[in-house]
């Protein structure tokens, strides 16, 4: 059986309603991921318009710097501070995985000719819930 991941987390109440564990931490990391989203953003805007970098390189260096935000924060915060060997070996497989979903996205954008931030706006609405997935029931699981 997948364990839901750390057990660290505090129940949360609303009224009398107990809210999912895992609802919470998708919570946590959505919070976190709107900072992560605007440094993807800066990151992908700094390469193409300054650096003259591909969109698909672009995106890929910008999920890659936005990353380390995110892991530091989630790890401590989203995910109950469940910092384990196992978590840290873990961790950059999934971004690894990611990030070759994150090229694809935006590789396939500029190949049918959309303008940059139809990659950009696909990464968004796509990336952070497999990364959530990921991490939720492998990266962060009770078991190293």
């Amino acid at each position: 059986m997948i364990d839901q991941g750390s057990s660290d987390a505090k129940p949360m109440k609303i009224g009398s309603f107990q809210v999912p564990d895992i609802l919470v931490r998708f919570i946590k990391f959505g919070i976190t991921g709107v900072g992560s989203t605007l440094v993807h953003i800066g990151v992908v805007v700094l390469c193409i318009e300054i650096l003259r970098f591909t969109p698909g390189i672009s995106n890929g260096i910008a999920y890659l710097v936005a990353s380390v935000f995110s892991y530091t924060v989630n790890t401590y915060w989203s995910f109950s501070g469940r910092n384990t060997r196992g978590s840290l070996l873990r961790y950059p497989l999934v971004l690894g995985v990611i990030a070759i979903i994150a090229f694809g996205i935006s590789k396939t954008a500029e190949l049918l000719g959309f303008h940059y931030w139809v990659g950009v706006t696909a990464f968004i609405l796509i990336v952070p819930v497999l990364t959530f997935l990921g991490h939720h029931f492998w990266t962060y699981r009770n078991t190293d």
